[in-house]
């Protein structure tokens, strides 16, 4: 705030003959001039040139700054968060979204908590907002329990960064969530999926990327890679999340689709001066040809678009016509696959154990990747279960 000093200056008499009036008792001007000059000196007053300051409503107790001044500096603090935690822009974009859904709650109409800074939210204001994310939005738990996680990232590092005195969401409980499961996909989910990347606009290139999905990489690591990341036999995954890279063996059938698109590929480069579709050892692997990204880095929401919308539905018209439905497919459904098929496969036959499972995925945490474990062990229980019965059944008819 900028203030102005503003001093109220005397009138300056002059000191002439009108003091010097002939009457009785008449002061002169010398002693005029002594008794103004031992007057005490005028206090200074303070005056805003801009005011900032807010009329307080009965439930505030110190003068607020400007709505905006607010919003924006709460909204920095989002930002210097995000960049603290150098997150990938997956997982920035889904840390933005909770803390952005807290925010909008505050800020919805006839809310006390509008335009709040972080240092007055309270727990109890936490508690509410938990309520409304179970009741008004009947969200579920597993959506609940990382959206309050989130937030109290967030306000450890306010802490910590000294931001705030105390920590509102410290005894804050988060809700119970049940256990991640493997979603793989079946064998003949398996191929509709590979029947529908044929079927497909640009089948070259989109059955090529069928086959490193089910090879368990992430859509955005599949988006990073480059030309040069393929060696003919393995990828190499350069940009992981939290660093998880490594390398990633290719059957004798991904590596074959590999080699067909980028062939197809250099075929659209004859005769063409379109940048980007050559191939360079520093070029994007997978490209989009899109009006809107044509011949650029294909991206993680062109990737999800692709399996989630366009060969979700060719794959769902082909189980159709043989009667069946097919389940909700987007890219990390071939993760779960991969992961899932390495420990039974392992189990079948006694080649690998879940730790050089891991090695391949790059999973870091045994309780993420115990998922698969289970659902190995559940595939597994139920071929043994069907083969006991055969045995069985065999055994009676002889």
């Amino acid at each position: 705030m900028k203030f102005k000093v503003k001093f109220f200056k005397l009138s300056q008499p002059a000191f002439t003959d009108r003091f010097a009036f002939k009457s009785p008792g008449a002061r002169s001007p010398s002693l005029l001039l002594t008794s103004l000059l031992m007057k005490p000196i005028p206090t200074p007053q303070i005056v805003p040139l801009s005011p900032v300051v807010t009329t307080l409503s009965p439930t505030q107790s110190s003068p607020r700054v400007s709505t905006n001044r607010v919003l924006s500096l709460r909204d920095d603090a989002i930002t210097e968060f995000l960049q603290a935690k150098n997150l990938a822009p997956k997982s920035e974009k889904a840390y933005r979204l909770d803390l952005s859904r807290f925010t909008r709650w505050c800020d919805l109409p006839g809310s006390p908590y509008q335009q709040q800074p972080w240092r007055e939210v309270s727990a109890r204001q936490l508690r509410h907002f938990k309520t409304y994310l179970q009741q008004e939005l009947q969200l579920s738990a597993g959506t609940v329990r990382r959206t309050l996680s989130t937030l109290k990232q967030f306000f450890d590092w306010l802490q910590d960064h000294e931001y705030i005195q105390t920590h509102p969401a410290r005894t804050l409980e988060l809700p119970e969530a049940s256990e991640p499961t493997a979603k793989d996909l079946s064998a003949e989910e398996i191929e509709w999926l590979y029947r529908a990347a044929t079927l497909s606009k640009l089948a070259e290139r989109n059955t090529a990327i069928v086959s490193v999905l089910l090879h368990g990489l992430r859509a955005e690591e599949i988006c990073n890679l480059d030309v040069a990341d393929f060696d003919g036999v393995r990828l190499h995954i350069r940009k992981a999340k939290r660093g998880s890279v490594g390398t990633v063996p290719l059957k004798p059938q991904a590596q074959q689709h590999l080699q067909m698109y980028l062939e197809w590929r250099q075929s659209q480069t004859e005769g063409s001066r379109a940048a980007g579709i050559e191939i360079k050892s520093d070029r994007p692997l997978f490209i989009s040809y899109s009006p809107r990204n044509r011949h650029q880095r294909l991206g993680y929401d062109g990737l999800y678009k692709l399996v989630s919308k366009e060969l979700q539905a060719i794959a769902q018209e082909l189980a159709q016509a043989e009667g069946k439905e097919v389940s909700h497919l987007h890219p990390h459904r071939g993760r779960h696959t991969f992961a899932t098929s390495l420990v039974v496969d392992g189990m079948r036959y006694k080649t690998m154990d879940s730790r050089l499972a891991m090695k391949l995925t790059r999973h870091r945490s045994a309780h993420s990747f115990d998922r698969y474990v289970k659902r190995a062990d559940e595939l597994l229980a139920e071929a043994a279960f069907f083969e006991t019965e055969a045995l069985k059944q065999a055994e009676k008819e002889t």
